[in-house]
């Protein structure tokens, strides 16, 4: 496992399949520690690139009707 440091240095790019919004999507905070959960809304053929080890991320109950399909990818710098 690496050192708590190296995780800082870590990237995520998630990259749905289909298009998000809403409850379908995932929300995450502006900045570290505000706590202002929104949802990422993209396009098909859209990703979305953030901190996932600084950055609150998660997803609520998906009400939308419809399914969400995405790839999750994390790199360290």
């Amino acid at each position: 496992m690496a050192p708590q440091d190296d995780q800082k240095q870590s990237v995520n790019i998630w990259l749905p399949v289909t298009k998000v919004y809403g409850s379908n999507s995932m929300y995450v905070e502006s900045a570290p520690g505000l706590s202002d959960f929104k949802p990422v809304e993209l396009e098909y053929d859209e990703a979305f690139m953030f901190y996932g080890t600084e950055i609150v991320h998660g997803a609520l109950d998906n009400l939308s009707g419809g399914t969400r399909i995405s790839y999750d990818f994390r790199f360290s710098l």
